[in-house]
C-alpha cells in the first residue's frame, strides 16, 4: 500500500475542487482546502496500480481545471500541482516498487549509508 498527498493551487472554487473530489477515485481518503491559502491537500491511499491511476487522474484534472494566471493567495506556488510525495505504508519498500518518479527518501527510509542523526553536522 502506498499514500499519495498531492498538493494543488486551488482552494476557493467549490464545483472544481467537487470535480477534482470526483476524478480522484476509490483511492481518495482525505480533501482538506483552505480558502486563505487557496490550496488544497488531497491524500490517497490504495495499492500501486490503483493509485497510480488515480493519482494521474487527479493530476490531469487540475491541469484542464486551473489557470494560474488568475490565482491569488498567500501560499507560494511552483505549479497547478507543486508537490506529489509517495509514502510506502506497512512493508511496502518505495524504493523497490516505485514507477512514478525517482524517489527521494528521507529519514530512516534512506539507505543506511546516507542516513544522518538529527545531531549530526
Amino acid at each position: 500500500m502506498f499514500e499519495c498527498v498531492l498538493n494543488i493551487s486551488e482552494g476557493r472554487n467549490h464545483d472544481l475542487l467537487e470535480t477534482l473530489r470526483a476524478t480522484a477515485g476509490i483511492s481518495l481518503r482525505d480533501l482538506h482546502a483552505d480558502q486563505f491559502h487557496n490550496r488544497a491537500v488531497f491524500t490517497l491511499i490504495n495499492d500501486r496500480d490503483a493509485l497510480s491511476h488515480d493519482v494521474r487522474e487527479l493530476i490531469r484534472a487540475s491541469f484542464e481545471g486551473l489557470d494560474l494566471r488568475i490565482h491569488e493567495g498567500v501560499h507560494p506556488r511552483f505549479g497547478v500541482v507543486d508537490v506529489v510525495p509517495f509514502v510506502a505504508l506497512g512493508q511496502t519498500n518505495l524504493l523497490a516498487r516505485s514507477n512514478y518518479a525517482t524517489p527521494r527518501p528521507y529519514g530512516s527510509a534512506k539507505p543506511s549509508p546516507f542516513r544522518r542523526s538529527s545531531t549530526d553536522p
